[in-house]
């Protein structure tokens, strides 16, 4: 459905586009969210335990910029998932003011786990694309995203 809105040519597009793109996301996070929850983990925490299988232990101001959100989120997420055991933080030996998160043997297995899982039903999502129109979304979604960056030397 296209906006009502009654602006500009340029206006009505931006606002238009806004909307597929967010109801896009909305839908494909609707079928992605059932093969997390039967593992008990919500988005934002597959979020941080995936970036710290692929990436490694960060500290918390890491994962908030990498993740796009404050750092008392990440406080948050980081206090769910200690809970869980899947994750600790450890202080820094070289410099006691940074505290590192480190993923847990019990959260590499949860993430060995679901990973899989998320991928195929991600996989299955977006099988509405054509290898070509994945390709072309992925690039689009980038140029987006990396325009709203205010400091042109971060990178993402």
């Amino acid at each position: 459905m296209a906006t009502h809105f009654k602006g500009t040519l340029e206006q009505t597009l931006a606002l238009d586009t806004w909307l597929k793109l967010s109801r896009a996301k909305e839908s494909v996070g609707r079928k992605l969210k059932p093969c997390l929850g039967q593992h008990g983990v919500t988005s934002a925490q597959f979020g941080v335990l995936e970036m710290l299988y692929h990436l490694g232990t960060l500290n918390q101001t890491v994962i908030a910029r990498k993740m796009l959100v404050s750092g008392g989120n990440v406080t948050m997420l980081v206090d769910n998932l200690e809970k869980h055991s899947w994750v600790e933080r450890r202080r820094s030996q070289k410099d006691r003011r940074v505290i590192k998160v480190h993923l847990t043997t019990a959260g590499k297995a949860v993430i060995e786990q679901v990973l899989p899982i998320h991928v195929g039903a991600l996989t299955e999502a977006l099988a509405v694309l054509t290898s070509s129109e994945r390709e072309t979304l992925g690039m689009l979604c980038k140029k987006l995203g990396r325009g709203q960056q205010t400091d042109p030397t971060r990178t993402g």
